[in-house]
């Protein structure tokens, strides 16, 4: 999940089942062996073997079993989001952010969280509520991976936090966000009495204007083959816009809507967009406007 492992150490990417065959107790497919090859001696003509084959390691379904097979990203009723406070960096200097969330009601989350690469540099990772099992880091690519499970009720205490380099003068909202890039962003609820349901992560960096409640959340996945889920915030049912732009500036296509108050989502496929490359998408409801970058690959 964490990307730290690329390879079993005592396993197969796949594994191939004789289609045929029952395992005998299905919560441990170990208990004994399986079928996995089909021997055919003194061939005639024509035979049939049929297997199923199953991606170790897969626990969500989210496995890209070839090049040709496109996953579309699942629909999330609400989002889940990460804060940090905004920073004016300068070129040069060093800096600590401390990332928190409101975990009422969430089983879990997970997460890439990564810097442009011109923008800001990772110096190092501070643990808070999330210990070291929790991440992975990857100083060099500017990018770490984390995986949670909540077992704590405490909503004031830091999840962790990162120091970083300015590699420019820019704000820290410019430099950083959180992506699908290696692991999945996606935050669980609670079971209770409730059914467990998946929500989005986003990163709002910032004060955030509570009064108002508006907000426009990086789209996932990012980049994106297929399809992406654009989401955003309203504080009241109203109309609008979301504008699509390349980046000369150009506005490729507007997408209007009459829209609820809350969280709202918006399924864009590659299809929509001319060609691959990057492009910026803002939305305008009401007297609220903002924008972020989104990346399409391989269309």
């Amino acid at each position: 999940i964490l990307n730290i492992d690329t390879e079993f150490s005592n396993n197969t990417s796949w594994r191939f089942v004789d289609a045929a065959y029952s395992f005998p107790n299905s919560l441990n497919p170990w208990q004994e062996s399986f079928p996995e090859l089909v021997n055919i001696n003194n061939l005639e003509g024509e035979e049939l073997a049929n297997f199923v084959g199953i991606k170790i390691g897969d626990v969500n379904g989210s496995a890209k079993a070839n090049d040709t097979q496109n996953l579309a990203p699942r629909s999330l009723r609400d989002v889940l989001e990460i804060t940090t406070e905004e920073v004016e960096m300068k070129q040069g200097n060093v800096y600590t952010l401390s990332f928190k969330a409101n975990l009422q009601d969430i089983a879990g989350y997970q997460f890439t969280l990564e810097l442009a690469q011109d923008k800001a540099s990772m110096v190092n990772l501070i643990e808070g509520r999330a210990k070291a099992d929790n991440f992975g880091v990857f100083l060099e690519e500017n990018v770490i991976t984390t995986s949670y499970d909540n077992k704590v009720d405490d909503q004031g205490e830091v999840l962790f936090s990162l120091t970083i380099r300015a590699q420019a003068d820019v704000n820290l909202s410019e430099a950083i966000g959180i992506t699908s890039r290696y692991t999945a962003a996606e935050a669980y609820t609670a079971a209770g009495s409730q059914p467990i349901e998946d929500l989005a992560v986003a990163l709002q960096v910032g004060a955030h204007d509570t009064k108002s409640q508006y907000a426009l959340y990086q789209n996932n996945p990012n980049p994106f083959e297929a399809e992406t889920i654009i989401s955003f915030k309203l504080p009241e049912a109203m109309e609008g816009v979301l504008e699509f732009k390349d980046v000369q500036g150009r506005t490729i296509f507007l997408k209007e809507g009459d829209f609820t108050r809350g969280y709202n989502e918006l399924r864009l496929k590659a299809s929509d967009l001319p060609a691959n490359g990057v492009y910026f998408y803002t939305l305008h409801a009401g007297s609220f406007k903002a924008t972020k970058k989104m990346i399409l690959l391989n269309r």
